[in-house]
């Protein structure tokens, strides 16, 4: 009954188009909507774990992962990738999510004094310490030995 309603709603709308303002709105829409709990509405759990379970620990192809690499490097991808993130505030625990995920594990930085810190975002440290985000990024790769007094912790040698 449903798909026939919109069945019929898409052939009734068919060849006319939305009013500018009305396009507006929806992209104002999209852009603010909260995606995040969308996939809950439309999969049930066991679906969902269906869909995990069968995707775990599939490898994609050489062919696919080049092609989404050539896509990702054009300039039209990098625009719209832009656009669509533009104006969209990062809460705190969404950027140290993505700062920790950068650097690949928990980094743990010691001063000359002894005094051991948790790096959770290399920009909020380097902002605290008036330091060099590259020098510091060098230094957790282990390009560097020492910056400015602060060394990587032996628990996190690379």
């Amino acid at each position: 009954m449903a798909k026939e309603i919109g069945e019929n709603t898409r052939k009734h709308r068919l060849g006319s188009k939305h009013p500018p303002e009305t396009i507006e709105k929806m992209k104002r829409s999209a852009k603010t909507r909260d995606d995040s709990k969308r996939i809950a509405v439309l999969k049930s759990d066991k679906h969902r774990d269906k869909i995990s379970k069968a995707t775990k620990g599939v490898k994609k192809s050489e062919t696919w992962r080049k092609k989404m690499t050539s896509i990702r490097q054009t300039s039209e991808y990098r625009e719209k990738m832009s656009l669509a993130t533009k104006g969209i505030q990062k809460s705190e625990g969404m950027k140290n999510k993505a700062s920790i995920a950068k650097l690949g594990k928990q980094i743990v930085l010691i001063n000359e004094d002894g005094y051991k810190e948790d790096v959770v975002s290399l920009r909020d440290f380097a902002k605290k310490y008036g330091l060099n985000r590259k020098e510091l990024s060098s230094l957790i790769k282990g390009r560097r030995t020492i910056y400015r007094g602060w060394r990587v912790s032996q628990d996190n040698a690379i």
